[in-house]
Formats: structure tokens, C-alpha cells, sequence
């Protein structure tokens, strides 16, 4: 049961001046007193003076219907729950099946049509002619013909043609110059269907290679991303290390002082020989300790050293990254931001490693030269 069968019912009672405002919703399971006000409207068409029952009414209704000839029965107990998922759909038939005995009917009136805002099939032109009527006449005058021997019907064509051509109104300058157009046009599709086949889909094959160079910058972004971290880490440890060695370099100043100072004691006042044994051994131990904070400088400069190498050696790999990129971006002529393909945007990535505050530049040039690209970048 689908609302085809409702609209369809929906439309006559519209169309032919039902009193009361309906929709598809209120139709799917109206009351009792709905089907009978829905029923006499219907039924007024071909029983003009009928009226709704008072009583009995699920007598009735089945006798009218079997009356009518509706070939299947109609039980007292669905007269009772019209609106039933079980009942309804039988009783959307039946009216249906009225409806059409009214159209019927109406065909078969004789003059004019008796449903209320008639269809398409009984409109009438200016002068009064009525399409079917047209239709019978034409009918009848051939069959007259043909009972006297008539095999040709060239004079009723001709008068049933200009009767047609008048009430339609067609215009056959305009019909021909519409076919005519409508003939224009089917080859011009033709052709254009024969070039389609012929050459390839430019929009799928460029947004594939949209959908690549997405991929490929999401990849640079998420690298360039993984630079940054490491270079911070690697920042926060030169840091470190840059502090340990500015405090050795403080503490090597102060024995070297220290010790400047203790030969200027030497130098000019005289010492007894425990003196000069505490001294010799003060001496041996600044000396071990001057060799010692010695080592460790020197370790400390090898291990800064090694750090600036690994540093270089990022920035290096990053520049080189940068670069293939933007050999890549040329060849597929992405910049500059007057290249074919680069929209207006300028995709040229500047970066420079030195600093953490150049980086934080060069992610968000990136990120505002490609819209809807941050997000994900991020």
C-alpha cells in the first residue's frame, strides 16, 4: 500500500471543491464520520440527491457498492474501523475504484461533464467544440464513409485536423521552427558525447593530482612539524650544555685568578719551608684541579661541537627538503603565485633554521598560503 492510490484521491476531492482542507497525513487513518462525509461527496456525482445515511449505514455503503458493481465485497465490521492499518487500504481502493465509475459516468453524460472542475479530457476551445466530441463525430463520418464502400477518408482527416489545429491554437511556424531547434540541438549533444568519449576526463585526472598534492604537502606540513620538535630539543640542550660551560669557564677564572694571586704571594714575601711545602702542595692540587676543569672544558666544547654538527646536518636535510619541494612545485607549476596551477596562492615555503621563532614563521606561512590546510597542519 503506497501513497500513490491516496494522492491520486487526494487530487479529485481538491479539484472538485471538497469543503473541508485535507492532506496526505489526515488520509492515512481518518474517523468514520471523515469516510462517510468523504463517501457522500464522491457518491453526490452519480446520485445526485444522496444523502448521508443516519443509520446503518454499513449496510448500506457495501449494498452500494455491490449495486455499482465493485467486484470485491465489503464487510459490515470494516464500515466500523475505517481508519484500521488493516481496513483503510481496502476501503482507499473501493473510493478509488468510485472515483473512476464517476468518470465514467461523466463521459457518458451527454452535453457537459459533470465533475467539478472537469479534466484535461473534456476542455473545451472558444468556439465551443469539445475534444471527444470531435473524436465521435470524426468516428461517425468515417464509418459512414467506409459503409459506402469508402476507403479513403481524406476530407474527414482534413476536417477533423483544422478542427484540432483551431482548438489547440497551433502555430506551425513555430512548431517548425521548434523541431527544427529540437533537431539542432540533438546533434549538437551527439557531437559533444563523441568528443566526450574521445578525450580523457581532464577534471578527474586534475583533481586526482589535487588530491596528491594534498597528500604531499600534508606529509611536508607533518615533517616540518617533527623538524620543529626536534630543533627545540636540540635548542633546550645547547642551552644546557651553554650554561655548564659558561659555570666551568667562571670556575677556571677564579683558579686562574686564585692562583695568579698565590704566585704574587710567592713572588714577594718569604716563606718558611712549611710554607713553601703547603704551598708546592696547594700548588699540585690547583694544578689537578686546573687539569681536571681543562678536561672537561674541552669535552664539553667536543660535545657542543657534535651537537652544531647534528644541528647542520638537520638544517642541511630540511633545506634540501624544502628545495626538492619547491622543484617539485615548479614542474607542476604550483609556484610562483602567478603559475598555472597556484591559484593565486603563493606556495613558495621561506624558512630559515636558525632560530625557534623562524619556524613558528614558516609552519604558519605555510598554513595561511593554503586555506583549509591549517586544521590538519596543526
Amino acid at each position: 500500500f503506497t501513497q500513490s492510490p491516496l494522492c491520486f484521491f487526494l487530487q479529485f476531492l481538491n479539484e472538485n471543491g471538497y469543503s473541508q482542507t485535507l492532506t496526505v497525513k489526515s488520509l492515512q487513518g481518518p474517523s468514520t464520520k471523515d469516510f462517510l462525509k468523504i463517501f457522500a461527496f464522491i457518491y453526490s456525482f452519480i446520485c445526485p440527491n444522496y444523502e448521508i445515511p443516519g443509520s446503518k449505514f454499513e449496510e448500506e455503503i457495501p449494498r452500494v457498492f455491490k449495486d455499482l458493481g465493485y467486484p470485491f465485497p465489503l464487510s459490515k465490521s470494516s464500515m466500523y474501523t475505517v481508519g484500521a492499518p488493516h481496513t483503510w487500504p481496502q476501503i482507499v481502493a473501493a473510493l478509488v475504484w468510485l472515483i473512476d465509475c464517476v468518470k465514467v459516468t461523466c463521459d457518458w453524460a451527454a452535453g457537459k461533464s459533470c465533475v467539478r472542475g472537469a479534466s484535461a479530457g473534456y476542455r473545451q476551445s472558444e468556439n465551443g467544440i469539445d475534444f471527444n466530441q470531435v473524436f465521435l463525430d470524426y468516428t461517425v463520418k468515417c464509418y459512414d464513409q467506409f459503409m459506402e464502400g469508402s476507403d479513403t477518408y481524406e476530407e474527414a482527416d482534413a476536417e477533423v485536423y483544422a478542427k484540432l489545429k483551431n482548438l489547440y491554437a497551433v502555430d506551425e511556424p513555430h512548431l517548425e521552427s521548434l523541431q527544427t531547434e529540437a533537431r539542432r540541438l540533438a546533434e549538437e549533444i551527439e557531437k559533444l558525447e563523441k568528443e566526450k568519449e574521445r578525450e580523457p576526463d581532464r577534471l578527474a585526472s586534475m583533481r586526482k593530482l589535487k588530491a596528491s598534492l594534498q597528500t604531499d604537502i600534508q606529509k611536508y606540513q607533518n615533517y616540518l612539524t617533527e623538524i620543529e620538535s626536534h630543533s627545540a630539543l636540540m635548542d633546550q640542550r645547547v642551552g644546557s650544555i651553554s650554561e655548564e660551560l659558561e659555570a666551568v669557564e667562571l670556575e677556571f677564572e677564579a683558579v686562574k685568578q686564585e692562583n695568579l694571586r698565590l704566585k704574587n704571594v710567592l713572588d714577594h714575601q718569604k716563606y718558611s719551608v712549611a710554607d713553601i711545602e703547603r704551598i708546592k702542595y696547594e700548588e699540585n692540587e690547583l694544578k689537578e684541579t686546573l687539569t681536571k676543569l681543562t678536561k672537561e672544558l674541552d669535552d664539553e666544547k667536543q660535545l657542543l661541537w657534535s651537537e652544531e654538527l647534528k644541528y647542520a646536518k638537520i638544517k642541511e636535510s630540511v633545506e634540501t627538503e624544502i628545495a626538492e619541494f619547491h622543484k617539485l612545485a615548479r614542474k607542476l607549476r604550483l609556484i610562483p603565485s602567478t603559475a598555472e596551477n597556484a591559484n593565486g596562492y603563493d606556495l613558495q615555503i621561506e624558512c630559515n633554521l636558525d632560530s625557534e621563532e623562524s619556524l613558528h614563521h614558516c609552519r604558519n606561512q605555510i598554513n595561511v598560503r593554503i586555506p583549509g590546510r591549517a586544521t590538519h597542519a596543526q
